[in-house]
C-alpha cells in the first residue's frame, strides 16, 4: 500500500508552537478570567463536536474515558468535561498542557493532561475505548498516526476524527487570500484517499459532512467571538446544509469539515495479537 503524502510533523509542530504559545493568548495568561474561558468552552460546542460525542457515547464509560488528541489549549476537552465526560487531553506541547491545567482549574474542572504525539501514543495496545481529534491529523504523518490510533483502540472502540476537507469554496477563497502561507507546507487536507485510509487502518467508517453555508456562521467566532450569535446562525444553517447534502450528494465534497466515525472490530485486535503476540498489554 502506497503511503499518502504527509506534511513534515516537525514543521507543523514548530508553527503551532509559535501560534498557540500560551503567552500569545488574547488575554494575558495571568489575567485570563473564568468568564473568558467559559466563552471559549461555549464556542467549542459546535454541531460537529456534539455529533462526535454522540458517536463516542457507547464507549465513554470505561477508563480512561475519551482521549482528546491534539487538545491544544483545551477548549474541546474542557467542553466535554463540563458535559460530564471523563477526558484525558494529549498534545505535543508541554507548555500548552501546563496552560490547559491552569485553565481547567480556573473553571473548576479536573482534566489530566499528557504530552504526546499522534505518531507515538503512550497507551497499551487495546486499552482505549474512545478517541476524539479535530484539525490535528492534517498536520501529522498520517500513516503512523492512524496505525497508532488503531493499535490503542480496544475491540469495539470508537474514534471521531474531525478534519477539514479541501473543497468548500468559501474556505478555498479564505485559504488563497487570508490564510497564513505556512499552511500550504504543514497541512494535508482530508481528501478521499485520506478518508479511505481511515477505514483501511481502523475499521468501518462513516463520513458525515459539516458546514457548507454553515461556514458563514464562524464569522462570529474568528471575526467577532459571539458564541450565542454563532450558535444561532449554525442552528439555522445546519438544517439547510443537511437538506442540500441529501438533495445533491456531490455537495458533500464541498463541506468544510468531515466527521469520520470509525469503530475498530474485534478482528483487528486479533490480527495484531497474531502478528506481535502482545496480549499482555490489553485490558
Amino acid at each position: 500500500m502506497t503511503p499518502v503524502p504527509s506534511p513534515d510533523p516537525r514543521a507543523a509542530a514548530a508553527y503551532w508552537n509559535q501560534i498557540l504559545d500560551p503567552r500569545n493568548l488574547a488575554h494575558a495568561p495571568a489575567a485570563e478570567t473564568p468568564r473568558a474561558i467559559q466563552r471559549d468552552i461555549a464556542l467549542a460546542r459546535t454541531p460537529d463536536f456534539l455529533a462526535a460525542l454522540r458517536h463516542l457515547a457507547p464507549t465513554l464509560s470505561r477508563p480512561p474515558g475519551v482521549i482528546d488528541l491534539g487538545a491544544g489549549l483545551g477548549n474541546h476537552a474542557l467542553a466535554a468535561a463540563r458535559m460530564g465526560h471523563r477526558v484525558l487531553a494529549l498534545d505535543a506541547s508541554l507548555d500548552r498542557m501546563r496552560r490547559l491545567r491552569i485553565r481547567a482549574a480556573r473553571v473548576g474542572v479536573q482534566l489530566p493532561a499528557v504530552v504526546a504525539r499522534a505518531e507515538a501514543l503512550p497507551f497499551r495496545t487495546g486499552s482505549v475505548g474512545a478517541l476524539y481529534t479535530k484539525s490535528v491529523l492534517i498536520h501529522t504523518d498520517l500513516d503512523r498516526a492512524l496505525d497508532e490510533i488503531a493499535r490503542i483502540l480496544r475491540p469495539g472502540g470508537r474514534c471521531a476524527l474531525i478534519e477539514p476537507q479541501p473543497g468548500n469554496p468559501f474556505v478555498r477563497l479564505y485559504r488563497a487570500t487570508l490564510a497564513p502561507s505556512a499552511w500550504k507546507s504543514i497541512t494535508r487536507y482530508f481528501d478521499a484517499p485520506r478518508q479511505r485510509l481511515v477505514a483501511q487502518r481502523i475499521g468501518p467508517t462513516r463520513l458525515r459532512p459539516f458546514y457548507f453555508l454553515g461556514f458563514l456562521g464562524f464569522i462570529f467566532e474568528f471575526g467577532v467571538p459571539w458564541p450565542k450569535v454563532r450558535n444561532g446562525v449554525l442552528a439555522c444553517l445546519r438544517p439547510v446544509d443537511a437538506f442540500l447534502f441529501n438533495l445533491i450528494p456531490l455537495l458533500r465534497r464541498w463541506a468544510w469539515f468531515g466527521l469520520l466515525e470509525a469503530e475498530k472490530p474485534a478482528a483487528k485486535l486479533n490480527a495484531e495479537a497474531d502478528s506481535d503476540g502482545d496480549l499482555s498489554s490489553t485490558d
